[in-house]
């Protein structure tokens, strides 16, 4: 569970109160926006109204499918300007709740999701970001397995062997067929997948 600070959480506990959201994209430059009606300074740093919502919440016990998705009015294209102008993916976003007191100071701001851009997509008037766990960069998987043996098909783009002959997809065909510089595996791998290797100290 999140903690919250004493201040947020007393005013949090009034019957009345205002609260408001903050979402910063640290991108190239970054842009700050808050769903209140007017500019919040949070650290000295100004955040800019903007009508915002959450669409989406989706957390699950999964390492990548923690996620939020937020939509602005955008009808002026403030904020897809600012994403289309750059590779926004992977880049630090923070969405945040923050309580005013009663002359419209702010009291406190609770981080509730930090994250990265995963991808944002503009639907007149509306642009929506999608801010997703950072622990989404463990899910990733390689294009290719390590193997002895070569992965290209035999005479294909990546082979470039174009003479008559077969080939069993070992280093030492490839050698033989004077193509081993074309070879797409890794050739010691058989070697070490036995061998006993010694990190920081000789072999005793």
């Amino acid at each position: 569970m999140r903690s919250v600070g004493v201040l947020v959480s007393g005013e949090l506990s009034k019957e009345h109160f205002r609260f408001f959201h903050l979402l910063e994209m640290q991108l190239t430059n970054t842009h700050r926006y808050t769903d209140s009606d007017i500019p919040v300074y949070v650290s000295g740093e100004k955040f800019t109204p903007i009508g915002m919502k959450i669409s989406d919440i989706s957390v699950a016990s999964a390492l990548s499918v923690d996620r939020i998705t937020v939509e602005i009015d955008d009808a002026d294209h403030t904020v897809s300007d600012v994403l289309i102008s750059e590779d926004a993916r992977n880049k630090t976003a923070i969405f945040s709740v923050g309580v005013f007191d009663d002359n419209l100071n702010v009291i406190g701001t609770e981080d509730l999701f930090r994250g990265m851009v995963g991808e944002w997509e503009y639907e007149e008037p509306t642009s929506k970001v999608t801010i997703v766990n950072e622990l989404v960069l463990w899910k990733k998987r390689p294009l290719r397995s390590a193997s002895g043996t070569c992965a290209w098909v035999f005479r294909g783009t990546e082979c470039g062997y174009t003479p008559s002959g077969e080939c069993d997809q070992s280093y030492d065909r490839c050698v033989a067929l004077g193509n081993s510089n074309n070879f797409g595996g890794f050739r010691f791998l058989p070697s070490l997948q036995e061998a006993k290797i010694w990190w920081g100290k000789a072999s005793g």
